[in-house]
């Protein structure tokens, strides 16, 4: 070749000077040690014969110039994107599970998963290269995606023992809110990930380019770029018919087989579906989400029979109750972020004598209390506060109606209409960000006429190291509204004081001391120290807030309820006596005038307003007297208190109800949700 120059070596002829990039890589370098090729020479010579080294030398440039063809080029690069999109597969599950050998142990245990979500990474695979037109970067770009969604999947099911599903791409929007609330060392695990990831694809790139570099003309550029077309059209097809089968279970029940897959899907349980179909099947099977599956005969005529038993129903009994207009009663909703009372975890993270809400155990046994029964953990406040506003329930929703729902549906009802119609000021109050979950779009559409976020706030005092503000300032501020108001006012208060992260040194004094036992975590026991920590300031705030409601002359009415557990007693799930606990906050009615005391039981949220208005006794619409017949025999309809299966004649009525209003046809729009 014309890059050799003969050297006098004992007969064997070395490349002296490389000058083509592949030289570079396979030759000898000026700079290696002359010994070193001199003790090659030697051993070269020593094993092999004089016709010997002529074939190797043949096959040499033979080796070389097929490597450095185009069709090699072509075969390495579909061999490399194939055996890459493979491995995602296995990738993805090992950091779903944070464990290399219980993804390996997931794809030898159910082959027909493993199958098919290698094809699904391998289709993802060449659609990335097709797209970016560079194998390295298509990859590159694929892997750090996962590693991303990863993180994202991790933090979600740490914080809220639930998986990252599409529909939360929906709070893509509050990412900057959210950022606050990650966990540094899972953060710097993923940019280090991605560093790797990056480092890898351009080292790869400057390989290939050294070794395979063309000069191709215009037309072979065109060429080349139909084929890439041809790539993308072809796998998206391909991934679109593909997942169809599995896209479209949603919707078709909670809980579905599939025989193809050898694996069933449940639909009201996601950290299991996740779990058992590895994170690509799980997130396959909620991509078609429907926000609810259409009831059994569901028509004009079905939901017009039940409106009209209401209507019956609430003309006889309202002739009993007062009207709401005349009792001029505040009524305040207080949803308490991650408000509990940690004596239900107490077997596993152990706190001593001393009682984190003192004053909060006094209200439950002297007023009408009970247990919220709530549908989420460590998040989900957004799915709560629908409930408690509405009289809605998620039991039958595969969405987040807040971003999925209220949006776009200004007729959802809501018991701030009703005050709204009987004379009432109606304020919502977040000291946050403004549109986290929607809420500036939502609270208009459920008919709040004013809503103060943390800009609008006067009182804006943080404990200690808090980036939130407190309870106390949050209490000051509805004390504030009520006594400037000329109108009776229904005001509904979302706290932010106890919201995650848990941080040490979060509050400069330390009155509780966690001990972890009986399968605790001690990492958890650190944050739950922190989180008591927060909810006995929370408890004092409290205190302060109802004794100066006490003082005021105007009667008002205060419901309290925890939204959900925090995210950091994950091992409660694993007691099976005690995994309902997990879903229950302390809930009571407090009023500063004398009223019946009542044992709630565990609630559901969607029974708020219809609790409030019987302490009062005032006038149903008929929508909430069906509530009241709900309640009598599902006093807590929530997946985790109620059969998926349950087949009952008042729930199929109202679960036709909620589809119709949400869903459907609105026919039940107009007085069936009105107090007349």
């Amino acid at each position: 070749m014309k890059h050799f120059k003969k050297i006098s070596l004992k007969g064997f002829k070395f490349p002296q000077k490389a000058k083509t990039p592949f030289e570079k890589i396979t030759s000898f370098s000026r700079k290696q040690n002359k010994k070193m090729k001199k003790k090659l020479h030697k051993l070269f010579k020593k094993h092999f014969s004089k016709k010997a080294q002529k074939r190797i030398k043949k096959y040499y440039k033979v080796f070389k110039k097929v490597v450095k063809s185009k069709s090699f080029f072509l075969l390495f690069s579909i061999f490399c994107i194939y055996f890459l999109g493979k491995f995602l597969t296995s990738f993805i599950l090992a950091l779903q599970f944070g464990d290399w050998q219980k993804a390996q142990n997931l794809l030898s245990e159910k082959p027909e998963i493993a199958n098919y979500s290698s094809v699904i990474t391998v289709l993802l695979s060449f659609l990335f290269v097709g797209i970016f037109r560079n194998w390295r970067i298509g990859l590159g770009v694929l892997y750090s995606l996962a590693t991303i969604i990863m993180y994202i999947n991790t933090e979600k099911m740490a914080s809220r023992n639930t998986p990252f599903l599409p529909e939360d791409l929906a709070m893509s929007g509050e990412a900057g809110g959210l950022a606050s609330m990650i966990n540094l060392g899972r953060f710097l695990n993923m940019i280090l990930t991605i560093l790797v990831i990056v480092f890898i694809a351009f080292i790869l790139n400057k390989i290939s380019k050294r070794i395979w570099h063309f000069n191709l003309s215009k037309k072979q550029k065109i060429a080349i770029f139909i084929p890439q077309i041809a790539v993308i059209l072809i796998c998206g097809f391909n991934l679109n018919s593909y997942t169809s089968e599995i896209r479209n279970l949603n919707g078709k029940g909670t809980f579905v087989k599939v025989e193809s897959l050898k694996t069933s899907v449940d639909f009201t349980n996601q950290s299991y579906n996740y779990q058992i179909n590895g994170f690509i099947v799980g997130t396959i099977s909620n991509l078609q989400a429907k926000t609810q599956k259409e009831p059994n005969g569901y028509s004009k005529e079905a939901v017009q029979k039940i409106v009209q038993k209401y209507q019956k129903i609430a003309a006889e009994k309202n002739q009993n109750r007062k009207e709401l207009s005349g009792e001029k009663v505040n009524v305040v909703y207080v949803m308490s972020e991650s408000f509990i009372d940690p004596a239900l975890g107490k077997h596993l993270y152990d706190y001593g004598n001393t009682e984190p809400i003192p004053y909060t155990k006094e209200i439950l046994k002297s007023q009408s209390s009970g247990w919220a029964a709530s549908s989420e953990y460590g998040g989900g406040t957004a799915n709560v506060e629908f409930e408690a506003l509405t009289g809605l329930s998620n039991f039958f929703l595969n969405s987040i109606p807040y971003t999925s729902i209220v949006p776009s549906n200004k007729d959802t009802p809501s018991v701030v209409k009703n005050f709204n119609d009987n004379g009432y000021k109606t304020l919502a109050m977040h000291p946050y960000n403004r549109n986290m979950y929607r809420r500036e779009t939502v609270y208009p559409n459920l008919g709040f006429q004013e809503y103060k976020s943390i800009e609008s706030f006067k009182n804006t005092s943080k404990l200690d190291n808090s980036k939130y503000i407190s309870d106390d300032s949050a209490f000051k501020e509805v004390l504030s509204e009520l006594k400037n108001s000329k109108k009776p006012e229904f005001i509904h208060l979302v706290t932010m004081q106890n919201h995650m992260p848990y941080e040490e040194n979060l509050y400069n004094k330390k009155n509780f001391n966690v001990e972890a036992k009986n399968g605790g975590n001690n990492d958890s026991a650190k944050s739950i120290q922190t989180y008591l920590e927060g909810i006995s300031k929370s408890d004092e705030a409290l205190k302060t807030f109802l004794a100066e409601l006490n003082k005021m002359d105007e009667k008002t009415i205060v419901v309290f309820w925890g939204d959900h557990w925090p995210g950091i007693y994950g091992e409660m799930f694993d007691k099976e006596l005690r995994k309902n606990d997990i879903r229950r906050t302390p809930l009571f009615i407090y009023s500063n005038f004398e009223k019946e005391k009542q044992d709630l039981g565990t609630s559901s949220l969607i029974y708020n307003q219809l609790l409030v208005l019987n302490s009062i006794n005032t006038k149903l619409s008929p929508f909430q007297f069906l509530l009241a017949d709900l309640r009598e025999k599902y006093p807590a309809l929530t997946k985790q208190f109620v059969d998926s299966n349950e087949n009952s004649e008042i729930l199929k009525d109202y679960e036709m109800i909620e589809y119709d209003i949400l869903n459907g046809k609105k026919y039940s729009l107009g007085d069936f949700y009105k107090i007349k």
